[in-house]
């Protein structure tokens, strides 16, 4: 099948493609294919709009490749700005801190009533506060207003590149559908302003609430940067976590976490009962057992329970290890009995869900990877099936065309990412047969052309 390749083709830049083979759906041949469609379809709404911002020549300047660029730049800042803060921050004289901009984080340290320097035992507080040399702080300045510009950047370009097509699709997709109130259809002539506050306020959430990384995140990160300026320094350090958007492999430790969170979640509510149960115990019957400085931890039943919960879990040996040692019979059996079902089971099966679930996305991602570069995207044969095949005609004398020729030539997904959007360009009028057919498998979602 022969085609004209669309102009608009061109403007598909490097990020786009890597984040389609990455994202799509690679559950099962069919979903794959549907999914590339999808996908498809919302790289077309992309490129139209990338066709309208050349029409004022700044389609380089906003573009997903130039996206990547100052999200990796404000990155690069953060580890900067931290790797300073590491290097110069220490405690010092509260003259030695001379930067009045910081007035709040100057209060958390040097206020008289709530300081974070108080001493319980003097009742005063120390006249001191962590900050950076004169040097280091106007490295610090500069540093931090570049984070600021280059986060603010990243959030503009976001919300120009990826979240006005994601608008426009999803008004599209809401005026196109009846909105119901209370089990009935709002009447359209007579709610008109309604539904359409409705219908944009819903296709804006879409637009910055959808995908991974959403439009909120680089919304919370540019508003950090902001306060990391203006209020609380320490914020910068959240700003390394931005590796987790950045690194497939290590945003699976975080979903190792998230992932089997019904199952955590009644797995820490079983361990949280347990060690009230404990608690209890401890509380009636061996309270003045207790050594001296955990003794006052233990005054009512809610604060014993806080700290079995507290310490019992964190400490190697248990709660045992706050009692005086003894070898009270009683007691004895009951500190065995929690280090055994707290420490070595509960925790354990805790742990041994994480771990699980990482060997699990982390054993996804390899064959993830696999799929990807070892199968064909359009019709999943192995590589392995086409080499041997041209081994076989080359010792045959026919034509060697191996696994480079196919997904190259024959199977590329580009050249079926090109023909999906040249049908979007063309009019139906003009189709012919194949064009035809396609188009309303197209609609169908149906993969089998």
């Amino acid at each position: 099948c022969y085609f004209h390749i669309p102009s608009i083709c061109a403007l598909i830049g490097e990020t786009t493609k890597k984040e389609l083979v990455e994202s799509v759906d690679r559950g099962n041949d069919d979903r794959k294919l549907v999914d590339f469609m999808r996908r498809v379809n919302d790289i077309y709404l992309e490129l139209k709009w990338v066709t309208y911002l050349s029409k004022f020549g700044i389609e380089n300047t906003f573009s997903r490749d130039m996206l990547n660029k100052f999200s990796n730049a404000s990155f690069a800042l953060a580890i900067a700005t931290n790797l300073v803060f590491v290097t110069g921050y220490k405690y010092r004289e509260r003259e030695e801190c001379i930067d009045v901009s910081l007035r709040t984080f100057r209060s958390i340290y040097l206020h008289p009533r709530s300081s974070w320097n108080q001493n319980p035992e003097l009742s005063q507080y120390a006249q001191e506060m962590p900050c950076l040399s004169p040097f280091q702080n106007d490295i610090v300045a500069v540093l931090n207003w570049l984070q600021i510009l280059v986060s603010t950047s990243t959030l503009i370009l976001y919300l120009v590149v990826v979240s006005k097509p994601k608008f426009d699709l999803s008004l599209t997709d809401l005026s196109s559908r009846s909105i119901r109130m209370l089990g009935f259809n709002v009447p359209e002539q007579d709610y008109r302003l309604f539904l359409m506050i409705y219908r944009n306020l819903g296709a804006l959430w879409f637009s910055i609430a959808d995908g991974f990384p959403p439009g909120l995140y680089y919304m919370v990160y540019a508003l950090t940067c902001f306060l990391v300026q203006r209020v609380y320094p320490p914020l910068c350090a959240f700003l390394l976590l931005d590796i987790v958007v950045k690194s497939p492999a290590t945003a699976s430790v975080l979903m190792a976490v998230y992932k089997p969170r019904k199952q955590l979640g009644y797995t820490l509510i079983l361990l949280i009962f347990v060690v009230y149960i404990y608690a209890a115990f401890y509380f009636f019957s061996f309270r003045l057992q207790f050594t001296e400085g955990a003794f006052e931890d233990c005054r009512s039943l809610l604060e014993c329970f806080a700290a079995t919960l507290n310490y019992g879990t964190r400490l190697s040996g248990g709660v045992g290890d706050l009692f005086e040692h003894s070898v009270n019979t009683g007691r004895s059996v009951i500190d065995f009995l929690f280090f055994m079902t707290i420490i070595v089971v509960l925790l354990n099966i805790v742990f041994g869900i994480i771990i699980d679930t990482f060997a699990e996305l982390r054993m996804a991602l390899v064959d993830r990877e696999i799929a990807t570069k070892g199968f064909c995207f359009i019709c999943g044969i192995s590589s392995e099936t086409f080499e041997r095949e041209a081994q076989f005609n080359s010792s045959e004398g026919a034509i060697n065309t191996g696994w480079s020729d196919h997904y190259k030539k024959d199977h590329n997904i580009w050249n079926y990412c090109a023909f999906l959007i040249a049908l979007k360009e063309q009019d139906k009028d003009d189709d012919d047969g194949i064009e035809l057919f396609v188009r309303k498998c197209m609609e169908s979602e149906i993969v089998d052309w």
